[in-house]
């Protein structure tokens, strides 16, 4: 998608990463989450990559999608998996693909 950047969430993104995740859920899940525990876990996952880290997708200076990515250690294959938490919002529109 022209005029689109894929960078690394900072703390200028936390609104926004509050936002989308409490809109995916209700989208995906239909759940309303608790708007304080997002703020809390998205803040704690911003503080320490150890949890995860964000990655942005902006279209013309705007957000248009995030992913989380996290690690998970798996013993029986010995070595560390990269997992997918949350998916952009544009549809169809080539987001998911560059931030993957």
């Amino acid at each position: 998608m022209p005029g689109t950047i894929f960078r690394r969430a900072t703390e200028f993104d936390f609104d926004t990463i509050v936002f989308n995740n409490i809109e995916l859920v209700r989208e995906t899940e239909g759940i309303d989450l608790d708007k304080s525990i997002v703020i809390k876990g998205a803040k704690s996952a911003l503080c320490d990559s150890n949890k995860g880290f964000y990655l942005i997708a902006e279209v013309d200076d705007q957000p248009a999608g995030q992913l989380m990515i996290t690690r998970e250690w798996s013993d029986w294959r010995y070595k560390t998996f990269r997992w997918i938490q949350s998916l952009p919002e544009y549809r169809r529109s080539g987001i998911f693909s560059g931030l993957y």
